[in-house]
């Protein structure tokens, strides 16, 4: 190719890191092809230059989803995303995987254990219910950051990589991508997957506009609302526990949200589920904080209000159980 030799070495990672942008993180449907528009950015990453990855590969998940479920013959919409971070993320919380043996990688990437062909196990449709119900409030906090004790982290922009990532996938906002000619905006609202981050807030809200799409000047400005740090915003962070929080109101909405799910697989219903009430007097205090989220990605975030809720543990509380392992 004529490249000279002490930048043959660069020049290769160049072009392997254009392929893997185009191929293993943010594919397109002509996934065959590498798009002119990634060689800068890849000359800039073999230079040491950090990129945000995380929120295109979410918005471009969340599009390819939305494709899937709004097409009239899903099988054959022909999208393209990154669904291996999607059978990554079941493996996570979910035994639906066969994990490969031991491998010479040392970096600890779980997903390069689930690489390979008939790694994913079969379920009837009876199984594939009763695995999703089965979730404990243990394992959905396996990406969750604790503390020793509950307390308020401040959003300063002073904390390390890790709680700043943290604190960003914490806030509703935009995703957003752009690749080649198509602008995407995916809604992003956190507070919707809340067990899985420790939270015991109340009923989620909703952003007030569905976006889809918008001009560049758009994208920039709800990409940097998206990734802004040092708002002075305030979360309360739980300390572990292997017990779930909610509230009863947290159970009537997601006993509403889910309802519509269960309605038509009358195979995942089980006999007699009814929740039997703990006899005693024992009490749950529950710690939630109302709006701990923005529900405008363009304002700060308002300081939450936050209360002690203290209940005893009766039909209300055995539902809230119930529900948690939904």
């Amino acid at each position: 190719m004529g490249v000279e030799k002490d930048v043959k070495e660069e020049t290769n990672l160049d072009a392997l890191l254009s392929y893997w942008l185009c191929v293993f993180m943010l594919p397109n449907k002509q996934v065959d092809q590498i798009r002119p528009g990634v060689f800068k950015v890849a000359s800039m990453m073999a230079q040491g230059k950090r990129f945000s990855l995380a929120v295109p590969v979410l918005a471009s998940i969340y599009h390819g989803l939305r494709e899937i479920t709004s097409s009239p013959n899903p099988s054959k919409c022909g999208t393209a995303f990154p669904i291996h971070y999607v059978y990554g993320w079941l493996s996570r919380y979910y035994d639906s995987y066969f994990l490969s043996a031991s491998t010479k990688f040392t970096c600890g990437a779980r997903m390069v254990r689930l690489g390979g062909e008939k790694k994913a196990k079969h379920f009837s449709s009876q199984e594939a219910c009763d695995l999703l119900k089965n979730i404990t409030p243990l394992t959905l906090s396996l990406l969750a950051l604790t503390k020793p004790k509950q307390g308020i982290v401040t959003d300063h922009g002073k904390h390390s990589d890790s709680w700043n990532d943290y604190i960003i996938s914490l806030r509703s906002s935009y995703l957003t991508l752009r690749r080649g000619n198509e602008h995407i905006v995916e809604p992003y609202s956190p507070y919707r997957f809340a067990r899985q981050f420790r939270f015991c807030q109340d009923i989620p809200g909703k952003l007030r506009e569905e976006l889809s799409t918008g001009t560049l000047e758009a994208i920039y400005q709800l990409w940097e609302s998206c990734t802004r740090l040092n708002t002075r915003a305030e979360f309360m962070i739980s300390s572990h526990s292997s017990e779930g929080l909610a509230t009863k109101e947290y159970a009537e909405w997601w006993e509403k949200s889910s309802s519509s799910f269960y309605k038509y697989k009358p195979a995942c219903a089980k006999p007699d589920s009814s929740p039997v009430a703990p006899k005693g007097k024992n009490l749950i205090k529950i710690s939630i904080t109302k709006s701990k989220l923005a529900s405008e990605v363009t304002q700060p975030l308002s300081k939450p209000k936050e209360k002690e809720v203290t209940k005893a543990v009766t039909k209300e509380a055995a539902v809230v159980v119930a529900a948690d392992k939904k």
